[in-house]
């Protein structure tokens, strides 16, 4: 028999004692840690379903005196079709700015040598996808509005049926 064979019989039988001391330690902290992060996702799950449902109620509550009151709702509609206008405007005018730059410099630059082509035409650019977002965002909520108004009882159903589940899953 070698060496060898003699030194791992005497490493393996402390080693497996070891191993057979520890093991139930390293067990419970990992059901301890698993049992944290289950808790945890489940606080957090139930916090989403608190918002979730205190934002379903407070919808429904809005669009529910939408319903009772039309001209409310007439008057949102005319102030979303403002905002639209309004930003339709700067955004025209703001990014207008920078081609209107552009072409007075000669797109040469400003600054002497420092050429600012690059940097107006990318800055008119964003400022027309930037404005081409809000308005897209306000007349989408308007539309949606105006939909869950007109379509009230559907809506209404849909809706209590969802606050329903969620209060009973809280």
């Amino acid at each position: 028999m070698s060496v060898d064979l003699w030194i791992s019989v005497a490493l393996a039988i402390p080693l497996a004692v070891l191993a057979n001391l520890f093991t139930p330690k390293i067990q419970a902290w990992l059901e301890r840690r698993a049992s944290k992060g289950k808790t945890r996702k489940a606080e957090e799950e139930k916090r989403n379903r608190e918002k979730q449902l205190a934002s379903l109620e407070s919808e429904f509550s809005e669009i529910e005196s939408l319903v009772q009151s039309p001209s409310v709702l007439m008057n949102q509609n005319f102030v979303a079709l403002l905002k639209i206008a309004l930003y339709g405007a700067f955004g025209s005018l703001y990014g207008g700015l920078f081609v209107l730059l552009g072409k007075f410099t000669g797109w040469n630059g400003l600054l002497g040598p420092l050429h600012m082509a690059p940097v107006l035409q990318l800055l008119a650019q964003i400022t027309a996808l930037m404005v081409a977002m809000l308005i897209f965002l306000t007349a989408a909520k308007a539309i949606r509005t105006n939909r869950r108004v007109n379509e009230f009882e559907e809506y209404k159903q849909r809706t209590q049926k969802l606050i329903a589940e969620l209060k009973n899953n809280s």
